[in-house]
């Protein structure tokens, strides 16, 4: 998206996407229950035991996420266009020249996924050196306890479509123009929000969120709204520390890659989580760095 357009959408459309977004898989999840298809297909004694963090919740909510999905994006294109009249093309997707994008994504994947991994080697090996363990992810433990190839399925599509898709849109689509767009107030409140999130997390993650805002002062100006909008990216997925440290790389590639449109960016994603979805397989830790839904 060129930086010299008008957009059309404002702050309250993202909060109102936002909301959008939190809400249609809460939604997917009570309408399945009501209706008894978790019953159905792991039996009433079973759901009426259900736990909240464990893995037969994270088992139950991905049948929510992927069959919430197209609503989620429906509704969110249908609230965009009634409030402002904004059209897909308008939040870069698809954005221009395709084959460029689909070029500059893998390039990016190839190079940057590498590094994104080795990072999160390094800052796995530096917190186990402190004396302190990781937070596993729920779909680690669920792994653990086995998956039906039909949840495999749901896995896959989740990691490889559902998120890039939406985290793209959201993110890059939505956020990362209207931080671009405006001054230095606007990043920093933007990274505050990043902040306030990862202290909600630990004391940790928000050291590290504020440390991560001062690289800010020495970018040129033309970089500072990425920056600001990778910041609130990685430190919304504290909840699995230390993911967000790698994944400051990953969204610093995503935001570059999105001013030229989002397919690029979601090429890019969906590989990274493509790339999360085997290590599982070998390595289940390396899942945290990449499979945090934040909605």
């Amino acid at each position: 998206m060129s930086e010299n357009c008008r957009l059309r959408w404002s702050w309250p459309e993202v909060l109102a996407c936002f909301l959008v977004g939190l809400v249609m898989p809460s939604m997917a999840y009570r309408v399945l229950q009501a209706v008894g298809f978790y019953a159905a297909q792991y039996g009433t004694e079973r759901v009426a035991g259900l736990k909240p963090d464990t893995p037969d919740s994270s088992r139950f909510m991905l049948w929510a996420v992927v069959i919430a999905f197209p609503f989620q994006l429906l509704s969110v294109y249908g609230l965009l266009w009634h409030t402002s009249r904004v059209k897909p093309w308008e939040i870069g997707f698809p954005g221009r020249n395709l084959r460029k994008q689909l070029l500059q994504g893998l390039g990016f994947a190839v190079m940057l996924i590498p590094v994104v991994y080795g990072v999160n080697w390094l800052t796995l090996e530096a917190i186990r050196w402190l004396g302190t363990e990781p937070q596993e992810h729920g779909f680690t433990k669920l792994y653990r306890e086995g998956l039906r190839p039909i949840e495999w399925l749901l896995l896959l599509v989740a990691a490889i479509v559902v998120a890039p898709v939406w985290e793209e849109l959201f993110f890059r689509g939505l956020i990362q123009p209207l931080v671009t767009a405006e001054g230095w107030q606007t990043h920093w409140g933007v990274m505050g929000v990043g902040i306030g999130i990862a202290f909600l997390h630990g004391s940790g993650a928000g050291v590290a969120a504020v440390v991560t805002t001062g690289l800010w002062w020495v970018l040129p100006s033309r970089w500072r709204g990425i920056y600001a909008g990778a910041v609130l990216f990685a430190f919304v997925h504290s909840s699995a520390w230390p993911s967000p440290i790698p994944l400051m790389l990953l969204a610093l590639g995503l935001g570059r890659l999105a001013c030229n449109g989002l397919t690029g960016a979601i090429m890019l994603h969906a590989m990274f989580n493509g790339v999360a979805c085997v290590m599982l397989v070998r390595t289940p830790l390396v899942v945290t760095l990449s499979m945090r839904y934040v909605f």
